[in-house]
């Protein structure tokens, strides 16, 4: 009896254990292998140069518009011409500047007492001239100093030619001798130290007497420096 009652007490206690594992289910722990998979791509990602995104550049194109300029103006506003004369005599030089510094002009004497067979009615002198002042400078409010750069005459030295009973001979400008500097005055300017040598050329066509020079110029001037020859603009 008792031998039956431990083996009934021993199937009875299978059973159980065969149900508990029936009601167990057992996992495999995937997550060890899921952060081993994770710290994995951290070191392939560690290992792998990082990628650097240069900003953008913008290119801005600015077309340059080239305006058309006039050329500079380097000296004021001037007369229509400028006078180198004596006053005595029919003899004078009349020259136009520009305000860039280029010129022309026309020198001209006449002597009606020299004559001859073939030209009765006289002698006369000319030269028609041109060329340009470069290395225009202010030197003060009422003064300039200038360079002659060029100077070219119309026609041949010392040629003649009889027209209307006239002997006209091509000469030399006079008041343009021994050109290289020359000073422009405006009015206003000072007389007091003027050139002495251009005083006494614009004294007597202006009818100055000793002592009635004014103190400042009433005109436009121009003086010959080399030459010591001057004239004078209205």
């Amino acid at each position: 009896m008792k031998r039956f009652l431990l083996l009934l007490l021993s199937l009875s206690l299978l059973l159980s254990l065969a149900g508990c594992r029936d009601g167990f289910t057992i996992r495999n722990d995937d997550s060890s292998n899921d952060r081993s998979e994770k710290t994995d791509a951290s070191d392939d990602e560690d290992e792998t140069e990082p990628t650097i995104t240069e900003p953008a550049v913008t290119t801005t194109t600015v077309e340059e518009t080239v305006a058309e300029t006039e050329p500079a103006t380097l000296l004021p506003e001037l007369p229509t011409d400028f006078l180198f004369m004596s006053g005595a005599g029919g003899w004078s030089t009349t020259l136009h500047i520009d305000s860039d510094g280029s010129f022309y002009g026309y020198f001209s004497d006449s002597d009606m007492g020299d004559t001859g067979d073939n030209y009765p009615n006289g002698t006369k002198y000319e030269c028609a001239f041109s060329g340009k002042f470069t290395d225009i400078k202010q030197v003060s409010e009422f003064e300039y100093s200038m360079k002659l750069e060029s100077l070219d005459t119309e026609g041949e030295l010392d040629s003649e030619r009889i027209e209307n009973g006239v002997r006209i001979l091509t000469t030399d400008p006079y008041g343009m001798d021994s050109a290289d500097e020359f000073m422009l005055y405006l009015p206003g300017r000072a007389t007091a130290d003027l050139p002495a040598e251009y005083l006494d050329w614009v004294s007597m066509p202006n009818v100055w007497i000793d002592g009635e020079i004014p103190e400042a110029l009433p005109f436009y001037g121009l003086y010959n420096v080399g030459g010591m020859e001057g004239f004078f603009a209205e």
